[in-house]
């Protein structure tokens, strides 16, 4: 959802949201919900400038975000990257909520306050868009008896096997190679990278087995 506004006088110019799903309720921390456009109108520099979103009952704090100043006729477009407490995940309906933006500056050493509400809807915990792909790691965690089960078959042959390395090393090999056989790839970094031996330090036909971002670090 998009809003805009008309203003003097430094001003929250324009407003964009999306929508809030509560089983990716982390995702938003490393990626923008929305992001804000901050204007200054005026002929002045504001220096200190702080802008502030919240949302009752799902927030334990506001997120800011600090500007040094904004200079006359300048505009800032901020993104807007909210940190949700997981009593996001009791929701289990979708749910209309309201939330709350809070520029702050100071004009003549005296505090200036320009607050928005702005609509946004919180869908509830099942719900998920499959927008990316990548979105289902939300329903997927460690306490999951699949992974439970599918991590202790892939270790266990190893838990004595090597000795003189550390535990997390030679399992965290195993079960990358577990997934290997299976089909589970990981997309990494291209350059730089060094390959991991094999447990068995055997190659495959005679040739480095390597599938596509695997085996490399």
């Amino acid at each position: 959802m998009l809003r805009t506004f008309g203003a003097k006088g430094s001003e929250i110019d324009k407003i964009e949201l999306g929508e809030i799903f509560a089983a990716a309720y982390r995702h938003y921390e490393a990626h923008p919900l929305g992001k804000i456009v901050i204007v200054n109108n005026t002929d002045q520099t504001y220096a200190k400038v702080k802008l502030s979103f919240s949302i009752k009952d799902f927030m334990d704090f506001p997120t800011e975000i600090e500007m040094t100043d904004i200079a006359p006729k300048q505009s800032v477009e901020l993104q807007l990257k909210p940190v949700f407490s997981n009593k996001i995940l009791d929701v289990n309906e979708n749910t209309p909520l309201q939330s709350e933006l809070k520029l702050t500056y100071y004009e003549g050493g005296e505090p200036k306050i320009v607050t928005r509400s702005f609509p946004v809807t919180l869908h509830e915990r099942h719900a998920i868009r499959w927008d990316q792909k990548t979105k289902v790691g939300s329903f997927v965690t460690f306490k999951d008896q699949v992974v439970t089960d599918f991590t202790r078959a892939a270790v266990q042959p190893y838990v004595d096997a090597f000795p003189n390395l550390h535990q997390s090393i030679v399992y965290a090999r195993a079960i990358y190679e577990s997934l290997g056989v299976m089909g589970v790839v990981y997309r990494g970094m291209e350059k730089g990278r060094r390959r991991i031996p094999r447990l068995d330090g055997k190659r495959k036909g005679g040739h480095r087995r390597r599938a596509q971002g695997l085996g490399t670090v």
